[in-house]
């Protein structure tokens, strides 16, 4: 013990043992070995293993000494010397060839490390991954996981009696039962020939093409490559729906995971569009994104996305024409709208209409004819603009009194629009003989039209009103069928089904409210939806041509899918 004094106090202080001692002289030195470098300064950087031309060595705070030997840390305190200079040399005996690895390729695994949570020899669903994962954490091999513990990890053994496995052993046997359950669809697992061919293109002419298909800038045409254009392999592909269950008796509705599972909106979705023959969802809302989805009721893939700067989406729709042509239409509360040719890959910014910009504020509400050949667009001060779609050119503008509130086109010839005060207006469309009024007619009972659509087979008119109630009309006689109290809110969305038996209405002013409506008796649909179906605001919806698809959007970026058959 040694007596210092701290604080005008004597304080006993131990003495440092000889291990203090030894890692005091390895960090700081000592006196001898100070002196003896100090002597020899112009040596220290040297390489030729701490000695000078002249042969005179030096003492190193690191030399070899008996306190580190009886701690046995020889190996880690002067092997590495030595190693490093075995390493050096055999490293100069290596062929260049030999100096580097091509990591590209898969390594093989031994058949005792594979894992098979079916216990079956197939390997028909084995994934050929060859990419390394982006972390792995060593703790996992050294983890034991008991799996007989809890009934969902049950499913993970292989025998009955097997209890603990390793952490990467059980991190495997789970990526396997999610793939057998969630497998991979064809065109995620297509290889695209084409695309590698046209992707050696692109590098060659590299600088000729602006890669715009993520992001649409200012320009009014802009161009998506081949090589960048998934929609359009998908396309090339000829899918078809689902085949729709038949059957007479009572309406089944079964959940099916959200249509955009994969790529949630940030913000409300405003519009939703099927394609007219391929299993395709497109999704735009306020988030100035389109997206395009795979819908098959289990994955619902993601296809790809057009970004479009300072553009919200209000309306969007699919369109496809008679000759085979498949466009994107995109607008907003803006002075123009999207088209996006997905066969030639151009995007263009229809940003004028000849001889009626004036009366065109905006592009939020527009719809298409089944045909895909005419746009009808809603002007300001009961206008309303057709174009052709192929071409972009205006044809001509027809104005109803009042202001707009919804439109639609009936056999592609005739366009309907309803007007807020009530009234029902139909005028003729096309480029020959278009725009010229055929009727106009009003029922004193609608009261604050918001919504109106006709049936597929042209035989119904449905009117959705701000008072909540639904009006349906004979389309031939102008007869009101029945008014149907379904809601308390405005009615914001209201579409019938492929098969034209069902009218399913929307409000999006308050949580869950949307009903379904048998449209022969005009009864409600009693079992759906529940308290507990968990609809939001619905913003919009869509039914799919086929497969009794049915897509409800709501205000915080979901896209709800339901199946809806008859049992």
């Amino acid at each position: 013990m040694e007596t210092v004094t701290i604080n005008n106090k004597q304080v006993e202080v131990k003495l440092p043992d000889a291990e203090e001692k030894y890692l005091a002289k390895l960090v700081f030195g000592d006196v001898e070995g100070f002196a003896s470098n100090l002597r020899n300064v112009e040596h220290l950087n040297s390489d030729d293993e701490e000695s000078d031309d002249e042969g005179l060595e030096f003492q190193s705070d690191s030399d070899r000494d008996e306190f580190l030997d009886s701690m046995g840390n020889q190996e880690y305190g002067f092997d590495s010397e030595k190693d490093d200079s075995d390493n050096e040399s055999e490293i100069g005996q290596l062929d260049d060839d030999q100096l580097f690895f091509n990591d590209s390729e898969g390594e093989e695994v031994d058949d005792e490390n594979k894992m098979d949570v079916d216990s079956d020899d197939s390997d028909d669903n084995d994934n050929d991954e060859s990419d390394e994962d982006a972390w792995e954490d060593s703790d996992d091999e050294r983890l034991n996981i008991d799996i007989s513990s809890v009934d969902r990890t049950r499913k993970l053994r292989q025998q009955e009696e097997e209890r603990f496995i390793a952490g990467n052993e059980y991190i495997g046997r789970l990526q396997k039962q999610y793939n057998s359950i969630f497998p991979a669809p064809e065109w995620a697992a297509h290889k695209y020939e084409e695309d590698i061919e046209l992707n050696s293109d692109d590098e060659n002419n590299e600088g000729n093409y602006t890669n715009l298909f993520d992001k649409i800038g200012s320009a009014s045409h802009s161009i998506v490559t081949n090589s960048s254009n998934p929609l359009k392999e998908f396309l090339s592909q000829n899918r078809s729906y689902a085949p729709e269950e038949g059957g007479n008796g009572e309406i089944s509705v079964e959940r099916l995971i959200d249509a955009n599972i994969k790529r949630v909106s940030h913000g409300p979705v405003h519009a939703l569009s099927f394609h007219p023959t391929q299993p395709l969802l497109l999704v735009g809302g306020l988030d100035r994104t389109l997206r395009v989805f795979h819908i098959d009721g289990r994955q619902n893939e993601m296809i790809t996305s057009l970004h479009m700067r300072q553009s919200p989406v209000n309306s969007a729709s699919f369109v496809q024409n008679n000759n085979g042509k498949t466009f994107v239409l995109s607008g907003g509360r803006r002075k123009y709208m999207m088209k996006w040719s997905v066969e030639g890959g151009a995007v263009e910014k229809i940003t004028r209409l000849y001889s009626g910009e004036n009366r065109q504020k905006s592009f939020e509400k527009f719809v298409v004819s089944s045909n895909g050949e005419l746009l009808a667009v809603v002007g300001s001060s009961g206008w309303v603009h057709l174009m052709d779609i192929e071409t972009g050119r205006w044809i001509h503008a027809v104005k109803a009194e009042g202001i707009v509130s919804d439109l639609c086109f009936l056999n592609n010839n005739i366009l309907i629009i309803g007007t807020s005060n009530g009234e029902i207006w139909e005028f003729t469309a096309g480029a020959n003989g278009g725009g010229k009024l055929i009727n106009k007619w009003t029922d004193g009972s609608i009261v604050g039209l918001t919504t109106i659509r006709v049936s597929n087979d042209g035989k119904y008119i449905a009117v959705g009103c701000n008072s909540g109630y639904v009006h349906i009309y004979n389309k031939s006689t102008k007869e009101l069928i029945r008014a149907i109290g379904v809601l308390t809110t405005s009615i914001s969305s209201i579409e019938f089904s492929p098969d034209n038996s069902i009218l399913c209405v929307a409000s999006r002013t308050t949580r869950d409210a949307l009903r379904l409506i048998r449209v022969k008796s005009g009864k409600v649909v009693p079992n759906w939806p529940t308290a507990r179906t968990p609809l939001g605001r619905v913003s919009t919806l869509a039914w799919a041509p086929s497969g009794g698809y049915l897509a409800t959007a709501n205000d915080v970026g979901r896209v709800r899918l339901w199946k809806v058959s008859r049992v």
